[in-house]
């Protein structure tokens, strides 16, 4: 497959519930249709949603001491339990928080 310059996908989002673009925050309506660059990864987030976000690493280790974002999406009831873990040993239970 190969992409062009300047070519676009069309698809409608899912749902009759609203949705955020995730990289620019515009509010759509489910089933409105979206248009995006084929080289931009359309992500859209729906509201009560929340994110945990980290900065982009090499691997798991480097990353453990990064600042860690999260992202409340507004406008319905969310939650979220936030496992961590230590990245030393597999199958060892981490901290729970929230």
């Amino acid at each position: 497959m190969r992409f062009s310059a300047g070519k676009v996908s069309e698809e409608p989002l899912p749902g009759a519930a609203a949705w955020r673009d995730f990289w620019t925050g515009r509010r759509y309506a489910g089933g409105s249709p979206v248009t995006a660059p084929l080289d931009v990864l359309p992500i859209h987030v729906r509201p009560g949603s929340v994110l945990p976000l980290r900065p982009v690493v090499p691997h798991a280790q480097a990353g453990a001491n990064a600042p860690l974002e999260i992202r409340v999406y507004r406008g319905a009831d969310g939650a979220f339990t936030l496992h961590g873990d230590e990245g030393q040993a597999l199958g060892r239970p981490g901290k729970v928080f929230g």
